[in-house]
């Protein structure tokens, strides 16, 4: 007669292997994060600051809290790799503009420029407006988490890594719509403290802006304390109209 421990060993690789099967299905069913990228290939628009706590983005950084002393500012983006935000603070100018590797920044009369080679979570994208690109993707290594649902909608969940590892370590998860090719959410955490979130951004208000196209527009920013740091309207949304490479020069 079979032991009380061979039954259970039985039943243990039974779970064992029906775990197995369960997230090698899921894995299976999970689609290359590439494919999700939105079609864009420009992308221009209006970022309009319609609330901001300094006391609660300083709990992110400081410098990044600064950024909301722009009330509104111009994006443009053109693939791959070239991005331009201008606006102003008072009577000053800002303009910031990635162009590859490239970061120009100029306020007011003072001019610099930054190789983020070794500094890849200086480089902006459109991911920071909810907008996957393939360009972006080349700088991430990525593994597929799970599926959340939420209103009966399913959203995709990976983990991104920056391919530089070792410069900068930090996380970021995102969920995916995959059926409108907008990013929802998105999670980033300390580069020295792998498991301690840093910042917890919400894509709201998504749009079709053309065929086949959409676009969230409204951010939210909230602090590792789940606090709301700043709320953004995108508007004036223009996409796949070719800018002039021109603009991404100082």
């Amino acid at each position: 007669m079979p032991s009380i421990r061979s039954h259970r060993s039985v039943r243990s690789l039974t779970a064992a292997a029906g775990l197995f099967i369960a997230v090698a299905a899921q894995a299976a069913a999970a689609p290359d994060l590439r494919s999700l990228a939105a079609p864009v290939r420009s992308f221009s628009g209006t970022m309009t600051v319609q609330q901001a706590n300094m006391d609660e983005l300083v709990k992110i950084r400081k410098d990044y809290a600064q950024s909301y002393r722009v009330k509104s500012s111009r994006i443009s983006y053109q693939y791959p790799d070239r991005l331009k935000v201008d606006g102003n603070v008072g009577p000053m100018s800002v303009i910031y503009i990635i162009n590859g590797n490239t970061k120009l920044i100029k306020y007011g009369p003072i001019r610099r420029e930054k190789n983020l080679v070794n500094d890849p979570g200086q480089k902006q994208g459109l991911l920071d407006f909810g907008i996957l690109t393939a360009d972006q993707l080349e700088d991430y290594t990525w593994k597929f988490l799970r599926t959340d649902s939420v209103n009966g909608k399913p959203f995709h969940v990976y983990e991104l890594r920056f391919k530089n590892f070792r410069e900068d370590p930090s996380r970021r998860l995102i969920w995916v719509d995959p059926a409108r090719k907008v990013v929802v959410r998105r999670q980033t955490f300390h580069q020295k403290r792998d498991n301690d979130l840093k910042m917890d951004m919400r894509f709201e208000g998504v749009q079709q802006v053309a065929p086949g196209i959409w676009s969230p527009t409204i951010i939210k920013v909230y602090n590792d304390q789940g606090k709301l740091g700043a709320s953004s309207r995108l508007s004036n949304i223009v996409v796949n109209k070719p800018i002039p490479l021109s603009a991404f020069k100082l």
